[in-house]
């Protein structure tokens, strides 16, 4: 991510990891019930299956932090 970051004029990299490895069958199980109850009850599209991660610049999480939510979703 960072020599992506590098190479790039991107404030910030988003990278999504398939599938997610090492994962319970129990913890997976679990996520699967969640994200279809999600996807039920909102116009959130999110595969099951993938992890994501984020490369944030410093101003971009002091913005982040003045919004003072306890549960902060940034997935895109």
């Amino acid at each position: 991510m960072i020599k992506t970051w590098r190479s790039t004029n991107a404030d910030m990299i988003h990278a999504v990891c398939l599938p997610r490895a090492g994962e319970s069958k129990i913890k997976m199980a679990t996520t699967r019930v969640r994200y279809w109850i999600l996807g039920k009850v909102s116009d959130i599209d999110l595969p099951i299956e993938a992890g994501d991660f984020k490369l944030l610049p410093r101003r971009a999480v002091n913005h982040l932090l003045k919004l003072k939510e306890k549960r902060l979703f940034l997935r895109d």
